[in-house]
C-alpha cells in the first residue's frame, strides 16, 4: 500500500485541479495605489499617537512654519503636489535627523562633563569639609585644655594671695613683737645700767 504525496503550491494549500484566485499582498484594499507615503505615515502615526490628531500637535508636520527642528534644517515638505518623496527626500531627512542626533549628543556630552566636574567639586568640598572638622576638632580641644590651664592657675594665684595675706598679717605681728622687745631692751637699760643705747 503505497501513499501519493500531495503537493502543495507556494500559497501552502493543495493543490488540486481548482484554479483559487490567490489575493495579492501588499497594502490594504482601502489605500490606493495612488495614495502618497506621507499619508499613510500619517494614518500610521495617528493610530500609534491618539493625541497627535489634535490641532497644536506639530510632531509630524514638516510645513516651514513648524516650530521645531524641520524649521531650523529646512526639511523638504514631502508631501508638496501630492507626490511620493524621492530617494533623495528619505535621504535628506534621514541626514536631518542624523543632525539632530548628533547636536543632542554633543549637548549630552556637554552636560556628562558637566556633571563629573560637579562631581569632582563635590568631592573636592567634602575633603575641605573633613580637613576644616579635623582642625575644629583640634582648635576646640586645645581651647579646652587652655581653659583647664587658665582655671588652675587661678586656683593657684587665690592660693598664693592667701599666703600672701598670711605672710603680711605675720610680718605686722613679728614687727610689733619687735617694737615691743626693742622697747623693753630700752626701758631695762635705763633702769638698770643706764646705759645708753
Amino acid at each position: 500500500m503505497t501513499r501519493k504525496r500531495k503537493y502543495r503550491n507556494s500559497s501552502g494549500s493543495a493543490s488540486g485541479k481548482v484554479n483559487k484566485l490567490t489575493k495579492p499582498r501588499g497594502p490594504s484594499e482601502d489605500i490606493e495605489a495612488s495614495t502618497p507615503v506621507s499619508d499613510i505615515l500619517s494614518k500610521a502615526s495617528a493610530v500609534l499617537f491618539p493625541d497627535s490628531n489634535s490641532p497644536d500637535d506639530n510632531t509630524f508636520d514638516l510645513t516651514p512654519g513648524n516650530n521645531s527642528y524641520c524649521k531650523q534644517i529646512n526639511f523638504p515638505n514631502m508631501a508638496d503636489g501630492g507626490c511620493e518623496p524621492k530617494n533623495k527626500d528619505l535621504l535628506d531627512c534621514m541626514n536631518a535627523l542624523g543632525f539632530i542626533i548628533g547636536s543632542m549628543e554633543r549637548k549630552l556630552s556637554v552636560l556628562e562633563n558637566l556633571e563629573s566636574k560637579v562631581m569632582d567639586f563635590d568631592k573636592e568640598l567634602k575633603k575641605i569639609w573633613l580637613a576644616l572638622d579635623d582642625r575644629i576638632k583640634r582648635t576646640d580641644a586645645r581651647v579646652i585644655s587652655l581653659e583647664e590651664r587658665v582655671e588652675s592657675a587661678d586656683v593657684g594665684a587665690a592660693h598664693m594671695a592667701e599666703k600672701v595675706a598670711m605672710l603680711e598679717k605675720q610680718r605686722e605681728e613679728l614687727r610689733d613683737d619687735v617694737a615691743y622687745l626693742k622697747s623693753q631692751s630700752m626701758r631695762n637699760n635705763l633702769v638698770f645700767t643706764n646705759i645708753k643705747e
